[in-house]
């Protein structure tokens, strides 16, 4: 026109669909983003709301949501689960395949009580549910006692039955288990031991025990006993040696250790959802939505698949349960089969 404006075409409705299919589905448009594809069609077609009609075919294109990634904060606000006793919380890991060791042995099951950082640990050769139910009655409910709750991505049936509550960890979403950063520590140590690893783990095990805690300032073992567990050089020391040094050195009292551990765990629970609410937002899935979930590819040169070039996400996926306000239990669209448990930051 005079002005210097380029002539738009008004689009009829019975035309809309083949305008949007062509600036953001067809090779040439590149299924761009909700912005460009907008400035694409409204520079040459005008019709009532077409903002609004574009943007919501990108949001729902099929192939955009499975391939893009979400830059948006993280779904999920941090929920928080500090325990307020000893023993109150035991956090269950499983560590293997390892390598087999002389006595057959390839699996390594971790237990961590999350006030006092207590860790246990018990050699398995195989890692089947009755093996692990089995173990953790004998050596964990038996010889201490059983914790009000038990989180663990695969907890064992028993446990309710001695009322204890279950809570089920997301899969692929690490943070929910504490034992996942002492796993690091483990495997750290395993790894100067690759060839004896199942012989070093009653020494490692009083070390990571007789380790003192950055936050808190005592180890799992005064936490836990009351008292520091004696290493070997200490057996050489006179009686009541380690008493008269925490006298001396003003070492903190039981009541002093478990008031300190108590006041750092709600700091540090206060902080840490204080930053990880300024990255995240707050969603909520209805039972019976449809859903999609995160894949976690591996690239695979025999089969010429590249995970970088892979898709996002997978699915349609039917949310069947929910947990938690932040798990979710999905089933198969078609079949109904469980398909696990997931963080909604994996959804």
């Amino acid at each position: 026109n005079p002005e210097g404006e380029n002539w738009r075409v008004v689009a009829p409705a019975s035309f809309k669909r083949k305008v949007l299919e062509y600036f953001h589905d067809v090779q040439t448009a590149g299924h761009m983003g909700r912005k460009k594809t907008v400035d694409c069609v409204r520079s040459r077609f005008f019709w009532p709301q077409l903002r609004q009609e574009v943007e919501e075919y990108v949001k729902s294109c099929p192939v955009c949501q499975k391939v893009k990634a979400d830059n948006r904060k993280l779904p999920g606000l941090l929920m928080p689960n500090q325990p307020v006793t000893p023993w109150h919380t035991l956090a269950l890991d499983l560590m293997g395949p390892l390598p087999t060791s002389r006595h057959g042995n390839e699996y390594l099951l971790v237990v961590i009580d999350q006030f006092t950082n207590w860790t246990e640990m018990f050699l398995l050769r195989r890692a089947t549910g009755d093996v692990i139910a089995r173990k953790v009655e004998q050596e964990i409910f038996c010889r201490w006692r059983a914790p009000k709750r038990l989180l663990s991505d695969k907890g064992p049936q028993f446990a309710t039955e001695k009322g204890v509550d279950v809570i089920y960890t997301s899969l692929y979403h690490p943070q929910c288990n504490w034992t996942e950063y002492m796993n690091c520590t483990i495997k750290t140590i395993l790894r100067m031991y690759v060839h004896g690893w199942d012989k070093v783990l009653p020494r490692l095990g009083m070390a990571l025990r007789t380790a003192i805690q950055d936050f808190t300032g005592c180890s799992p073992a005064r936490l836990k006993l009351g008292q520091e567990l004696f290493l070997p050089l200490d057996q050489e020391l006179q009686e009541n040696c380690m008493s008269r040094v925490y006298f001396i050195l003003g070492g903190p009292s039981y009541e002093e250790c478990l008031a300190h551990q108590l006041s750092d765990l709600y700091q540090l629970a206060k902080t840490n959802m204080e930053k990880a609410h300024a990255q995240q937002r707050g969603v909520g899935l209805q039972v019976g939505s449809l859903v999609l979930r995160r894949s976690h590819p591996i690239s695979s040169k025999s089969k010429g698949f590249s995970a970088k070039l892979a898709q996002h996400w997978e699915g349609p996926f039917r949310v069947a349960r929910q947990l938690s306000e932040v798990t979710y239990g999905l089933a198969h669209l078609e079949t109904g089969e469980p398909q696990g448990t997931y963080h909604i930051s994996n959804l």
